[in-house]
């Protein structure tokens, strides 16, 4: 069983005991200005909290768990949430989230509802507490659903999600506007608890990442976030945010995680600020020096389009500060990526598919198709003490050399690389590479598509390479 199959089959189980429930469970209302809290504190097990669309609540809000929902009345469960959306509104008037699931909890829903905070620099909602030292002690069986959540327009906002426990998931929301100058933010971070994670059909707007997994120690020892199911999201950066003080990384970033499956997601709009630009960036960070086990591994990105970035991918085989695991068993098949230094860039900005830093091992690189401007396609350096990455597979890509094509720095790929499998693979305008492969002029490679200039990157059924790229078919359009 794959990974996703594997989390495909906990989120159908996990959705159907988290579903609504039973009709007979008479919802308790709370009109605008009522006891919310005193009514949560209260409410039986199962209970439905219903409050009044459009109505705004002020407080910090402790979701119990035993099952309880809390939604606006009326609104219709369907689709992803949009800032339209008439939800009431939870709001935090002092530092602080609107919402936390208290330690502990099981079971829970919260949906179709607003949360807000005045104060830039707190998180808008919290499952779980990035200081217990425990898995039991965290939240488990938890969704959030349908949610909006909104930084404020100049002001900004440190994180919209954190995500801590056991089993939860964040489900057809809307997060936008998180951003703020000289710090790192994130729509979604997810740290302290080993998961299951399910965030599906969501819109994600961050500055610093969009969703990070890691970035500081886990107060569980040993903990390792694993089981994260990130699919058909939007995942992107308003490019007004561009030029503004806000400090720009990454989309998605994996600095401790195992098995995650990035799939089907419309991950855009990344360019050279704070960092170089990355869509993706996979690289272990043992962030205080106190968790050598901190590790990526097992990591499948599939059937995604990434697109309008500097550059798409980068991997670091291990942490270049303090100890840590080796990054291994990353699989990246079946996405269209398309990235230029020209366009997002500075100062030759790179423009490249893929980075491999520090020797990971394992890296499968399978149908991808790869429209990029850098001087490499896949660049390839190194550092540490391991200088090999054995067991990695090349397949049917269809990517542009440039200048450089393959380039490994202070090797050859077969150094970097030994026995690797490089079959099927189309690289424009490149020379030297095994036979089994094609190496058209580019020209020729760019007649092959359908209609290039028009952004129709399928590969017409006639040219020797029809076998090469993605299956646009399969992959989201945006």
């Amino acid at each position: 069983m794959t990974n996703l199959e594997a989390l495909q089959q906990i989120h159908a189980i996990t959705t159907a005991a988290l579903a609504a429930p039973p009709s007979s469970a008479t919802p308790i209302y709370v009109p605008a200005g009522g006891p919310l809290q005193h009514v949560l504190d209260a409410a039986p097990q199962d209970a439905r909290v219903q409050l009044e669309a459009g109505a705004t609540y002020p407080g910090q809000f402790v979701h119990p768990g035993r099952g309880i929902s809390l939604s606006t009345r009326d609104a219709v469960p369907v689709g992803r949430a949009t800032a339209q959306d008439s939800v009431a509104t939870l709001v935090s008037l002092t530092k602080g989230p609107a919402l936390r699931v208290k330690p502990g909890a099981v079971g829970g829903l919260c949906a179709s509802v607003a949360l807000k905070s005045t104060d830039p620099t707190s998180e808008v909602c919290v499952i779980g507490d990035p200081l217990a030292t425990q898995a039991s002690h965290q939240p488990r069986d938890f969704t959030l659903d349908r949610l909006v959540i909104l930084g404020d327009p100049a002001k900004g906002q440190k994180r919209g999600v954190a995500l801590h426990g056991v089993n939860l998931a964040l489900l057809n929301s809307h997060i936008g506007d998180i951003k703020f100058p000289q710090q790192d933010t994130q729509a979604v971070y997810i740290l302290n608890g080993p998961g299951p994670y399910f965030v599906r059909n969501n819109l994600l707007e961050g500055a610093g990442e969009n969703l990070m997994s890691g970035g500081d120690t886990a107060r569980i020892l040993g903990c390792i976030p694993s089981d994260i199911l990130i699919e058909g999201n939007t995942i992107t950066k308003p490019l007004a945010w561009r030029g503004q003080a806000w400090q720009v990384k990454n989309l998605l970033e994996f600095k401790s995680a195992r098995r995650v499956t990035v799939r089907g997601n419309d991950i855009g709009y990344c360019w050279h600020a704070a960092q170089d630009g990355y869509a993706i960036l996979i690289s272990p960070r043992n962030q205080n020096g106190d968790a050598p086990y901190t590790v990526v591994e097992d990591i499948d990105i599939e059937y995604n389009v990434i697109h309008d970035v500097a550059n798409v991918i980068k991997i670091t085989g291990d942490d270049d500060t303090h100890p840590s695991q080796r990054t291994r068993r990353i699989g990246i098949r079946h996405n269209l990526a398309i990235a230029s230094y020209q366009q997002y860039g500075k100062d030759n900005g790179y423009g490249r598919f893929l980075h491999l830093g520090r020797a990971p091992q394992g890296i499968t690189v399978q149908h991808n198709t790869a429209i990029t401007d850098g001087y490499t396609c896949v660049y390839s350096s190194p550092g540490g003490s391991v200088k090999e990455s054995p067991g990695s597979t090349w397949i049917g890509n269809a990517l542009y050399h440039r200048r450089y094509g393959f380039k490994c720095e202070g090797g050859t790929f077969a150094s970097y690389y030994p026995g690797a499998e490089f079959a099927g693979n189309v690289i424009a305008g490149g020379t030297g590479y095994p036979s089994g492969n094609w190496t058209p002029a580019v020209a020729e490679f760019e007649a092959g598509f359908v209609d290039l200039a028009g952004k129709d990157y399928r590969i017409k059924p006639e040219v020797a390479w029809a076998g090469a790229g993605v299956d646009l078919s399969k992959v989201p359009t945006w």
